[in-house]
C-alpha cells in the first residue's frame, strides 16, 4: 500500500500543479459573471483528482502512516486552498465589490497618512500595507493576497485544533478535509473577499489553538508563559481585525471561565474521570479579563459601535423593524427567477446542516463518554475509558457550554435591526462546528478497532466529505448558482470610474443603476474624507420604472449615469431584466438628450439633460 499510496500522491500533486498552471494561463478577458464557468474545466478536474486522491491516502488508507499521511494532508489542504484563491491565480485586477471597495479606500488613505485608529477594524488593512511594501505589489493586489493568507491560516489551524480536541492523529486528517469544505462561508454574512468580519472568523481557529495550548500546557493560573503571551497577542489582534467577532470570542472565553469556576467549586473526588482535567487546566480568568478590557478600550469609542448599541436598545423595547427584513428583501425576487428560498437554503446551507447534525450527535456522545469506548459493548455501553478521556471531553465541554450564549446572541441579531449581521454569527458557529465535528468524527474513527470496523468507518467519513464537497465548493464564490454575480472588478471598469471622477463637472450629480457610485468614490478617496462625504449623488440610484420609461425627461437637472459590463450582465442576463431590462440599456444609446461622454470596453458614462 505504501508504494501505491506514493504513486497516488505523485499523481495528485501533478494534477494540482496542472490545475494551477491552467488557471494562471487563462486570465480573464473581461468581466466574468460566473467565476466557476469562466475557470477552465481542466482546473476543476485537476483539483478534484487531487482532493480525491488526498482523501483516499490521507484518510482512508494511511491517516496515521507518518510522512505518507502527512503528504496527503498537505495535498488536500493545498487543493482546497486553490478554490478561494482562484481570483489571485487567474490574475483578477481586484476581487470584491461593496464593502471591499470601501476598504480599498481606507487602505490607500492609511498609506497617504490617515490615522488607522480612525476606523474600527484597521488590522487587515495594515497587514495589507505591510505586504504591499514587502512584496512590492499594489495595495489592491496585497489585499487579495491577505484574503488568501487568511484562508491558509484557517486550513492550517482547523486541523491542528481538531487534533487537540480529538487527541489522535486522525483528528488532523479529518480536520484537514472538514476545513476544505469551508462551511463558514455563506456569501451573505461571510464572504471570500476582503471583508474584516470574514477574515476575523478565519482567524478564530488560531485563537482557539492558542487557547488550548494555554489551558493544557502546564498547571496553575500563571499568565507569564509563552502560551499566555500567544493568547494575549492573538486576542489583541482579534479586536483590531474586527471587534464584533472579538465579542464572540469573549463569549467563548467567558463560557470557559465560568465552567472552570463551577467545577472548581462543585467537583468532588467521586465525580469520576470524565471532566477532571477541567480543574487541572490553567484558569482562563486573566486572558478573558485582558480581552474584555482591550475590547472596552478600543470599541465603544467608535460611532458605529454606539449606533449598534442604540439599535440593540431599540430592539429590546420593540422599536426595531421586523426580524429578517433585509434577507426577505434580498430573496423576494427568487420566485420570478425560477428559484425559491428553500432552494437557496439547500445550496448555501445544506452541507453545513448535514455536518452540524453529525457534529451534534457526536458532541452528545462525547459529553456522555460514549466516544471513549475502546471496546464497544452492547448498546454502546462504555466498557473502558481511554487514559485521556476526560481531557478530550473537557475541551469539547468548553465549546458545548459556549453554544447556548452564542446562539442567543445570534438570535438577538436576527430579531434586531442588524440586517444580515446575524449570518456572521452563523459563520462563527459553523467554524466551531467544523473543529468540534472533525474531532468527534476522528474519535469515532479511533475507537473502531474491532474487525473491519476501522476501515469501514474511514470509508464512511470519506464518502460523507466527498458528498458534501461539490455543494460546499459551489457556494464559496458568488455565482449564478446562488443567484449572485461574481465580485470581479476589471481594470477597465475601475479606470472608467476613476477617469469619470477626474474629469466630471463638479456641479453635476451621479445616478446609478441599483445604487449610486458611493463604493467607487470611497475606493478612490478616503471614505471619511471631505471628497467622499460631499460627492454629489453618490448614494442616488435610478428607480427601475424611470430607467425603463422616461429616463431622459425624469430629472430636471443634468445627471451622470455610469454603466458597466457587469451591470448589463447582472440585470439583463442573470436577473432576466426583472428590474432593469434590456430596453432601458438600449435607450441609453438611442434616446435624444442622452449623450455618451466616456467609454471603454467595460465602462460607459452617459450624461442626461445637458443642453
Amino acid at each position: 500500500m505504501s508504494r501505491l499510496g506514493k504513486l497516488a500522491l505523485v499523481v495528485g500533486f501533478l494534477a494540482l500543479a496542472g490545475a494551477v498552471a491552467v488557471a494562471r494561463s487563462t486570465p480573464p478577458a473581461g468581466y466574468e459573471m460566473d467565476i466557476y464557468a469562466a475557470t477552465p474545466p481542466a482546473f476543476w478536474a485537476g483539483v478534484g483528482v487531487a482532493l480525491v486522491l488526498a482523501l483516499a491516502v490521507g484518510l482512508v488508507a494511511a491517516p496515521e502512516n507518518g510522512r505518507l499521511g502527512q503528504a496527503a494532508l498537505v495535498l488536500g489542504g493545498l487543493a482546497g486552498w486553490t478554490v478561494p484563491a482562484i481570483p489571485v491565480l487567474r490574475g483578477y485586477f481586484f476581487y470584491g465589490t461593496g464593502d471591499s471597495l470601501s476598504h480599498l479606500g481606507f487602505a490607500t488613505a492609511f498609506l497617504a497618512g490617515k490615522n488607522p485608529a480612525d476606523i474600527l477594524h484597521p488590522g487587515i488593512h495594515l497587514l495589507s500595507l505591510a505586504l504591499s511594501e514587502a512584496a512590492a505589489v499594489p495595495v489592491r493586489r496585497a489585499m487579495m493576497l491577505v484574503v488568501v493568507l487568511f484562508f491558509g491560516l484557517f486550513l492550517v489551524f482547523v486541523p491542528l485544533c481538531a487534533r487537540e480536541f480529538a487527541g489522535t492523529r486522525a483528528g488532523l486528517a479529518v480536520g484537514t478535509f472538514a476545513a476544505v469544505l469551508l462551511l463558514h462561508i455563506n456569501n451573505i454574512g461571510i464572504h471570500v473577499i476582503f471583508h474584516p468580519s470574514s477574515e476575523a472568523v478565519m482567524f478564530v481557529p488560531l485563537v482557539v489553538f492558542a487557547t488550548v495550548l494555554f489551558l493544557r500546557r502546564g498547571t496553575g493560573g500563571r499568565w507569564g508563559t509563552a502560551a499566555g503571551a500567544l493568547v494575549g497577542m492573538v486576542s489583541f489582534a482579534m479586536v483590531l481585525i474586527h471587534p464584533q467577532e472579538a465579542l464572540e470570542v469573549i463569549v467563548l472565553f467567558g463560557s470557559i471561565t465560568l465552567l472552570q469556576q463551577v467545577y472548581q467549586r462543585v467537583r468532588s473526588s467521586e465525580d469520576g474521570p470524565i471532566y477532571s482535567p477541567i480543574t487541572a487546566h490553567r484558569s482562563l480568568v486573566v486572558p478573558t479579563a485582558f480581552l474584555v478590557a482591550w475590547w472596552l478600550v478600543w470599541s465603544p469609542r467608535s460611532p458605529r459601535v454606539q449606533a449598534r448599541l442604540r439599535v440593540g436598545y431599540q430592539s429590546l423595547v420593540g422599536a426595531a423593524p421586523a426580524p429578517g427584513a433585509e434577507v426577505a428583501t434580498r430573496t423576494s425576487l427568487l420566485p420570478q427567477l425560477g428559484g425559491s428560498v428553500e432552494e437557496l437554503f439547500v445550496k448555501l446551507f445544506l452541507a453545513g446542516l448535514v455536518f452540524s447534525v453529525v457534529t451534534g450527535v457526536a458532541m452528545l456522545f462525547s459529553v456522555a463518554g460514549v466516544l471513549e469506548d475502546l471496546r464497544p459493548g452492547r448498546w454502546g455501553v462504555v466498557s473502558r475509558l481511554a487514559p485521556d478521556a476526560g481531557e478530550r471531553n473537557g475541551l469539547t465541554a468548553y465549546v458545548v457550554v459556549a453554544f447556548p450564549p452564542l446562539l442567543a446572541i445570534t438570535a438577538f441579531f436576527f430579531f434586531g435591526a442588524y440586517g444580515d449581521h446575524f449570518l456572521r454569527f452563523v459563520g462563527f458557529l459553523m467554524m466551531l462546528v467544523t473543529i468540534v465535528g472533525a474531532a468527534a468524527l476522528a474519535r469515532w474513527l479511533s475507537q473502531r478497532e474491532f474487525g473491519g470496523g476501522r476501515s469501514l468507518a474511514r470509508v464512511a467519513v470519506a464518502v460523507l466529505i466527498v458528498a458534501l464537497l461539490p455543494l460546499a465548493a459551489l457556494s464559496v464564490h458568488p455565482s449564478p448558482w446562488i443567484y449572485q454575480p461574481t465580485d470581479q472588478v476589471t481594470e477597465q471598469q475601475f479606470q472608467g470610474y476613476r477617469l469619470s471622477f477626474e474629469h466630471r463637472d463638479p456641479t453635476v450629480p451621479y445616478a446609478g443603476i441599483r445604487a449610486g457610485p458611493r463604493r467607487w468614490v470611497e475606493a478612490m478617496n478616503d471614505p471619511q474624507g471631505p471628497t467622499a462625504e460631499g460627492f454629489p449623488g453618490m448614494r442616488s440610484d435610478i428607480r427601475p420604472e424611470v430607467f425603463m420609461t422616461n429616463l431622459s425627461t425624469y430629472y430636471d437637472d443634468p445627471r451622470y449615469v455610469p454603466v458597466t459590463a457587469a451591470d448589463v450582465q447582472r440585470d439583463v442576463v442573470l436577473y432576466e431584466g426583472l428590474r432593469y431590462g434590456p430596453a432601458g440599456f438600449r435607450s441609453l444609446r438611442s434616446t435624444p438628450g442622452i449623450d455618451r461622454v466616456q467609454a471603454n470596453e467595460q465602462f460607459r458614462l452617459y450624461l442626461l439633460g445637458d443642453e
